[in-house]
């Protein structure tokens, strides 16, 4: 059973690992989900659905003032951006890109920002902001845009009021830069509040800290975060060839921020995928090749 070969395998990582958070607990949500789908799933293959939250600068670290991490962070994430795009649109790889929209403005908010978060923001603003070319790379028809919240603080945190805000100065400032709204959201830290908001305001999708939710109804399934620290390129070759042997559909959410690894490191999970024959889809694109075969 797929349960118990996914079991072995997490107790072998458990082992050389000493318990990689993401890497353990992937492989029983795996195990789990694929007997647990309550909506239709194309037939006879495995989808993959990457994801990348896009931050830059405006990460964890900047918002517990540990500047000189969040600026490492910010530029390597700047350095993979572009290369991983061209990477992707080379090979005609559709993907999500979910941006924090303050990266899109030179307006700054002195409610949300400290005087001193304001100084580190003027100080680099590469770091903190995306520039026309890249957004030129996001733009093609490949990308799948969505939301990463605007500031990118959690929105557990903040008031309704303040989420409201948020979701909305989000929501002008694609529509100015990129003509089009949002479809998808990436909670920042990938703690959820405030879903009914996005419904309301026209946003179908989002990132679901559950791994049995039906997108149908909105939620994309967690799946697993994909870095070299939490699985290898074997490991998920040895996850994608179990998710084989059980013969049923599959769809599996592989999300990153761009700091996670360089291309070279890149392409070698691609190659696993397509070594498997997976098929790359975005969020959307998904749901409506289900409702073109129902």
């Amino acid at each position: 059973m797929i349960y118990q070969s996914i079991l072995i395998l997490k107790s072998r990582v458990y082992r050389r690992t000493q318990g990689r958070k993401y890497a353990l607990e992937v492989y029983d949500i795996i195990a789990a989900s694929a007997d647990k789908v309550d909506f239709p799933q194309l037939e006879n293959n495995i989808y993959i659905n990457l994801s990348f939250d896009l931050e830059l600068g405006f990460n964890g670290y900047f918002y517990k003032n540990q500047f000189k991490n969040a600026i490492k962070k910010g530029a390597e994430a700047l350095d993979n951006i572009k290369p991983i795009c061209n990477y992707l649109e080379d090979s005609q790889i559709e993907y999500n890109v979910q941006i924090v929209g303050q990266l899109l403005t030179n307006n700054l908010s002195d409610h949300i920002f400290s005087s001193e978060q304001i100084g580190v923001i003027k100080k680099h603003p590469e770091i903190f902001s995306l520039d026309h070319l890249t957004c030129q790379n996001l733009s093609n028809s490949l990308v799948e845009l969505g939301s990463h919240g605007f500031s990118h603080r959690v929105f557990q945190n903040l008031s309704r009021e303040e989420a409201n805000w948020e979701l909305d100065k989000v929501i002008d400032i694609f529509e100015k830069r990129f003509k089009k709204r949002p479809v998808f959201m990436s909670f920042p830290k990938n703690k959820l509040a405030y879903v009914d908001l996005l419904l309301e305001k026209g946003i179908p999708y989002y990132r679901s800290i559950e791994q049995f939710m039906s997108l149908d109804k909105g939620g994309m399934p967690l799946g697993m975060m994909l870095s070299s620290i939490t699985i290898t390129p074997r490991e998920l070759d040895k996850i994608l060839k179990i998710i084989k042997q059980n013969q049923q559909p599959f769809l599996l959410h592989l999300w990153s921020h761009f700091t996670e690894m360089s291309v070279e490191k890149f392409d070698q999970y691609i190659k696993v995928m397509k070594n498997n024959g997976c098929l790359f889809t975005t969020t959307s694109s998904y749901l409506k090749k289900i409702n073109n075969q129902i």
